[in-house]
């Protein structure tokens, strides 16, 4: 057996780096150990979306020459657009990730300032680089056949038996006779005499039994008996292990078909009760176990909403306890949001809506926070139980519509909420601006749909301690909240992290779980986030 040297292919690493012209949105906070002046603040920021135009390839020195105006927390801009002045094949843009990447230039516009956040759009030239694989021919040495000159994983040689020396054969142990199986004891007579012997001893018997009469038939079946007990003990012991084996076999057998059954009947029960995921309409049965709202005097004209909810997690935990809000703050929040006036015409424009209404109510859920952090110390749960435990509380309330119109199936247009009307007139609350309520104003008559209940589940989340994102989309007219904790299945990355999507409209729908007609991550857009670790 010799060695070959042969090539192979493998993937390496490529930079590419190149220099654009760049556009971002960005968001950050205050930061107040790096406060200069008593006028002047200063932010980190976070870019979320960006676009690049103008794009040219630059050395790898050239980009180590740089020196960028800017350091920015995350080490890439992801999901960069950048657009094609022709198209290739059906596509007229790609989307990249920047790795490391420096600025000159940078112009910052755009900026609202609200309660240590601030919102913006920046233009800069950018310098970094693009990341790919590219297959790359590499030798290496291989053992190969000395029949074929195969690499021996290829070879189909015959393979001969190694040659046993003699100093081998010197240590070589003799064969170890094994005992018969399934076969019953063979009776053998080795020589001539052996034969005699058995036909004397066999005449002996008889002579006795006719001298001593009856009396020696028990002595008979004695010997008989010790004779057959030594002489076929090894076989006897073999079969009662046998016998053991095969009963502990068929034992098995019937645990695993019990267990089997048994998983079965578990499966069939929990089908029986969970929600199809492939039903994209929301929950709009009534909880029965709800109370009616409640309105109390806590004191001179203080007026306090509560409503007391019992629910599942989606382990069949049950728990209750009331949510509740200072009826002052629910009227202080309506006229904040009425006074309020923006566009919407993009996500930047939502983002600062959302941000606005959730900065107004931030003390306004204290009664909320309270419950919930009351039921999660008697219950002991832990930070993912926690989580579960509140997100479901807000998926068990029933799905109603939030419209800037008037609640009529026959003025809209849109074919889900015609349906959603027919099907549940009471379920909507109309002339609603922006088609939004706060987060006070949704703990005080629990009607919400997708945006008002992320928005609300952001703020109180955020109060302990959660890293959370609010994302929306445009395309499938929908938001959902996003959490960065170890579960599975869909996330979207954002800053390197995975935050795990969290349906809220509807009851059952578990971290990573999405409706497969709402599934394209690439659609969906990060209008809040809080980055907590």
């Amino acid at each position: 057996m010799g060695k070959e040297k042969i090539k192979v292919i493998k993937k390496k690493e490529r930079k590419t780096f190149i220099k654009g012209s760049f556009t971002g949105k960005y968001y950050g906070f205050v930061d107040e150990n790096k406060k200069h002046l008593e006028r002047s603040r200063f932010y980190d920021i976070n870019v979320y979306e960006g676009e690049i135009s103008d794009v040219n390839l630059i050395s790898e020195s050239t980009y180590n020459k740089i020196d960028t105006e800017v350091h920015f927390l995350q080490k890439h801009f992801n999901n960069v657009v950048s657009t094609l002045n022709e198209k290739v094949g059906d596509f007229d843009g790609f989307r990249f990730n920047i790795h490391e990447p420096k600025v000159e230039s940078i112009k910052i516009k755009d900026v609202t300032k609200d309660d240590g956040q601030t919102f913006g759009t920046f233009t800069c030239t950018v310098y970094g680089y693009l990341i790919d694989l590219v297959p790359t021919e590499e030798e290496i040495y291989v053992d190969v056949c000395d029949v074929c000159n195969k690499a021996i994983t290829e070879c189909d040689c015959p393979r001969l038996p190694e040659k046993i020396t003699e100093e081998d054969k010197d240590h070589e142990e003799p064969p170890i006779a094994e005992p018969a199986k399934n076969e019953w004891p063979v009776f053998s007579f080795d020589g001539c005499f052996q034969a005699i012997g058995y036909v004397l001893g066999i005449g002996f018997l008889i002579l006795l039994l006719f001298v001593l009469g009856p009396k020696f038939i028990p002595v008979f079946l004695v010997l008989a008996a010790l004779y057959f007990l030594f002489t076929y003990i090894h076989w006897i012991s073999s079969f009662v292990l046998r016998l053991l084996d095969f009963l502990i076999q068929v034992a098995s057998i019937i645990v695993f078909i019990f267990f089997v059954f048994t998983l079965i009947s578990i499966f069939r029960t929990i089908s029986s009760d969970s929600k199809s995921f492939n039903n994209t309409k929301p929950n709009v049965v009534k909880n029965e176990k709800e109370e009616k709202a409640t309105k109390s005097e806590i004191s001179d004209s203080i007026y306090l909403i509560s409503h007391k909810r019992i629910w599942q997690d989606y382990n069949r935990n049950e728990y209750q306890g009331n949510l509740s809000v200072l009826e002052s703050d629910y009227i202080n929040s309506r006229n904040r949001r009425n006074s309020i006036n923006l566009s919407l015409n993009n996500n930047y424009q939502w983002t600062r809506l959302y941000s606005s209404l959730i900065n107004s109510d931030k003390k306004k859920l204290d009664l909320v926070i309270k419950t919930f952090d009351s039921i999660g110390k008697a219950n002991q749960l832990g930070k993912m139980k926690m989580a579960e435990m509140i997100v479901s509380c807000i998926q068990d309330i029933p799905y109603a519509l939030v419209l800037a119109d008037e609640c009529s199936a026959s003025t809209n247009n849109e074919r889900f909420i015609q349906n959603h009307l027919e099907e549940c007139p009471n379920c909507c609350i109309g002339n609603i601006k922006y088609g939004l309520q706060s987060p006070a104003e949704f703990v005080a008559n629990l009607k919400g749909d997708c945006d008002t209940r992320t928005v609300m589940l952001f703020l109180i989340l955020s109060k302990f301690g959660y890293d959370v994102a609010v994302l929306g989309s445009i395309p499938y007219r929908h938001s959902i909240l996003a959490i960065n904790l170890p579960y599975s299945g869909l996330y979207k990355r954002i800053n390197g992290e995975k935050y795990y999507v969290w349906e809220t409209t509807s009851t059952g729908f578990e971290p990573g779980i999405l409706n497969p007609s709402v599934s394209n991550m690439e659609l969906w857009d990060v209008h809040l986030i809080n980055n907590k670790k």
